[in-house]
Formats: structure tokens, sequence, C-alpha cells
């Protein structure tokens, strides 16, 4: 929309956490994509694009 998106993964269940700590991952970010209104994309996993 104009005041910008933003792209959020879910909440970990019980399970998944075991998993991740199982193979000695870090939790992926709660956040992982910003875009404000009119700027430019930024991806908070990645380079940043037009």
């Amino acid at each position: 929309g104009p005041a910008g998106s933003f792209s959020q993964r879910a909440e970990l269940s019980t399970t998944q956490r075991a998993i991740l700590a199982r193979l000695e991952l870090a939790e992926p970010p709660r956040i992982s994509e910003l875009q404000p209104g009119g700027a430019r994309f930024l991806s908070l996993t990645g380079p940043l694009q037009a």
C-alpha cells in the first residue's frame, strides 16, 4: 500500500524450534522484508534492490 509493506513469518512451533536446535541453526528473522511507501525495496536477508 502507499504506506509500504513487510513480510513476516509465523511464530515457530515447539517442533520447529526443536528441529532448528537439533541442527544447530538460528531461528530465521521474524520480519524478512521491508518496503516503505515510495522507497526502494529492502530485504533483511539479501542486498538492497531497486
